[in-house]
């Protein structure tokens, strides 16, 4: 008689290489009217568009407002070596002209709006298209001489931080301009001297007032002008690693420019920082002349997209388990 011997369950153990992980790639697009989908597209990661920030000097020489900002995560009909239509808005120019609105695809897709000159000429979240929408600051006020700061622009973290109030007599100081997406306010001028500008999200970037304001960096504002002294520009923006190298984001607003304080030269205004913040509020003058406007910053778009190939994690361990079977040999079932 044969015997049929069941041993153990004998188990084996196979490891399953991981996938080669492909880093997202994130493009800068700052012009042009079409954009051509890259030949290593794989699945779209975001969107992110910014509106232009206006220019200073309307009303009195009040801020330019900083421009919006509007985002999406899902868009169908993007392919590898497509050409898609898009809209860079651009920076208002003197007199307190608007900036323009950003759109990627169409407008009715995601945009975000341009900002406009004035207190309440930050353009607003509600106006934007996207998952995500958020609003630019406001320009400062200029009651008498001192200009108003810009506004920042709405970005990756937050709403755009309004600029500080210009002052009149005694200090015809200019107002500092407001941080970027996420950031503080600038500082109204005082009989002291001009307003600080605010702070990007982390809490650094302010440009210092003085004889002239201290430009703003990694998107804070620029610092008001003293009497007879020009703001410094926004400084500009850092929320984003461009694959192809350096740092992109929403820009602070541009301090407002100082007044004359008797017979002097009255400041000129510091400009947006890139992209999207507003320009400062030139200072004003007793005797008719007037410092220069400061400029709104151009929009941008930031395309973000997990390459062909792409999409990494760890390995896997598969369990194979089977019998052995000795009936005049062995053999695994």
């Amino acid at each position: 008689m044969r015997r049929l011997f069941l041993l153990p369950v004998l188990s084996f153990f196979f490891f399953l290489a991981p996938h080669a992980y492909a880093a997202d790639t994130t493009v800068l697009i700052t012009s042009g009217s079409t954009f051509s989908i890259p030949s290593d597209f794989g699945t779209l990661t975001s969107i992110w568009v910014i509106g232009g920030g206006a220019a200073g000097g309307a009303i009195g020489s009040v801020g330019g407002g900083g421009g919006g900002a509007s985002s999406i995560s899902s868009l169908g009909g993007l392919v590898a070596n497509g050409s898609v239509s898009i809209q860079i808005g651009a920076g208002g120019t003197t007199g307190g002209g608007a900036g323009g609105d950003t759109w990627f695809s169409s407008s009715g897709t995601v945009m975000a709006k341009g900002g406009t000159s004035g207190t309440s000429g930050g353009a607003l979240a509600s106006s934007g298209v996207g998952t995500i929408t958020r609003s630019g600051g406001n320009g400062g006020a200029a009651p008498i001489r001192g200009g108003g700061g810009g506004g920042g622009a709405g970005g990756l973290n937050g709403g755009g931080a309004s600029a500080g109030n210009g002052f009149g007599s005694p200090g015809f100081s200019g107002g500092g301009g407001g941080g970027n997406g996420g950031g503080s306010a600038g500082n109204a001028g005082t009989a002291g001297g001009g307003g600080a500008g605010g702070n990007n999200f982390g809490g650094t970037g302010s440009g210092a007032s003085g004889s002239p304001g201290s430009a703003g960096t990694v998107g804070g504002g620029g610092g008001g002008g003293d009497a007879d002294s020009d703001g410094g520009v926004g400084g500009p923006g850092n929320e984003w690693t461009i694959t192809a190298g350096g740092t992109a984001g929403s820009g602070g607003g541009g301090g407002g420019g100082g007044g004359d304080s008797s017979a002097g030269t009255p400041g000129n205004a510091g400009s947006g920082g890139l992209y999207g913040g507003g320009g400062g509020g030139h200072g004003n003058s007793r005797f008719g002349g007037n410092g220069s406007d400061g400029l709104g910053a151009q929009g941008v778009i930031i395309f973000t997209y997990t390459p062909t190939g792409g999409g990494g994690g760890g390995g896997r361990i598969i369990r194979l388990s089977g019998h052995l079977r000795l009936r005049g040999g062995v053999r695994i079932l």
